[in-house]
């Protein structure tokens, strides 16, 4: 089973700090946390102050640990190999600290980045992502409208990878 997950995080820095992460597994599942520690609105780059801390509020609101914790038990519940894919190494590497740090391994799951075989198949890819945020009236950059269409995307375009 694939899940597909997205963050937004303080800002395209050395050290971003999660700000909220949504998760669509292709078995229609979804999840969506912000988290309440861990991050200061001041470490935030004016670009996320002006698109993403606005979009906050909607989901789930969990201490780091407190997340970590649901989004383990998340995964465990789906009983299945999992492998957990994002379009971004910044999404990849803190999903697996955030378990890291949280103590929990998932020991059927494996977390990646999106790979493409080249240009031609990333452009088709992004095509119909945007398609499908398009045609749910979903502004990008939201974690979980992101994930959902990049399991969309996936569904679309790639899902003999």
């Amino acid at each position: 089973m694939h899940v597909f997950f997205d963050t937004e995080f303080t800002g395209l820095t050395s050290d971003p700090h999660l700000l909220s992460i949504g998760l669509a597994a292709d078995n229609d599942a979804t999840l969506y946390l912000e988290f309440t520690d861990g991050w200061q609105e001041s470490a935030c780059s004016p670009w996320v102050r002006q698109h993403i801390l606005p979009t906050l509020g909607q989901g789930e609101q969990l201490t780091r640990r407190a997340a970590g914790q649901r989004i383990f038990d998340w995964l465990q519940a789906l009983d299945a190999p999992l492998t957990l894919l994002a379009d971004s190494d910044y999404d990849t590497i803190l999903l697996a600290e955030l378990l890291q740090q949280c103590g929990l391994t998932h020991d059927s799951s494996r977390i990646q980045q999106l790979a493409f075989t080249g240009k031609p198949q990333a452009l088709e890819f992004e095509a119909a992502k945007q398609r499908y945020l398009a045609s749910h009236g979903f502004a990008p950059h939201h974690a979980l409208s992101d994930a959902a269409a990049l399991c969309a995307a996936w569904q679309q375009t790639m899902n003999q990878i």
